[in-house]
């Protein structure tokens, strides 16, 4: 798959920006460094620029495979920017399956995140990631199902609009269990 990290097709220039914003005049060259830098010879404007790459990933599991009927069971969805790049408006949703009910929930953040609250319900919230910072959701909810339903749990996060992600395979994470 190719994928266009910066820049627009049939536009030129010189600005920097985070993905589309980005602008070259005649980019000769890449080369990526170990840390994942991206750096662009941009031929016409003289210049060697670099970009840092953009990379969420988010896990999601309440530790088993088999839940008790109309016990509390508790999820644990963690979101991460393992990426260089500050990351202001990523979106993590958690649509809780319909056997998990009533379901509160904890946030806490590390290494400088903000944006996430604690809450009720479905998650949805828009958070700021600075590089190696990550949220931790703790959440709640009663198991109500039958006895052999498998019950499904899938958390999402995406970069903000704008922002270009190469590696998406660990931004959706799923926990199932079976109902016993």
């Amino acid at each position: 798959m190719v994928t266009t990290l910066a820049g627009v097709a049939g536009s030129y220039g010189i600005a920097d920006g985070m993905g589309s914003a980005a602008r070259f005049m005649n980019p000769a060259g890449i080369a990526v460094a170990n840390s994942g830098t991206l750096y662009v010879a941009d031929a016409c404007n003289h210049e060697i620029r670099n970009g840092v790459p953009a990379d969420l990933k988010i896990t999601c599991t309440d530790g088993t495979t088999i839940v008790p009927n109309r016990t509390l069971d508790t999820y644990t969805i963690t979101v991460t920017n393992t990426g260089l790049q500050n990351l202001n408006g990523a979106v993590v949703t958690d649509t809780f399956p319909a056997q998990l009910q009533n379901v509160t929930y904890t946030a806490t953040g590390k290494g400088g995140a903000t944006g996430f609250s604690d809450g009720s319900g479905n998650i949805n919230q828009s958070l700021n990631l600075p590089p190696g910072s990550s949220v931790t959701y703790k959440a709640t909810g009663l198991i109500n199902g039958a006895s052999g339903t498998v019950i499904s749990n899938t958390a999402n996060v995406s970069v903000p609009v704008g922002v270009t992600e190469v590696i998406t395979a660990d931004n959706t994470a799923t926990d199932k269990d079976t109902i016993q």
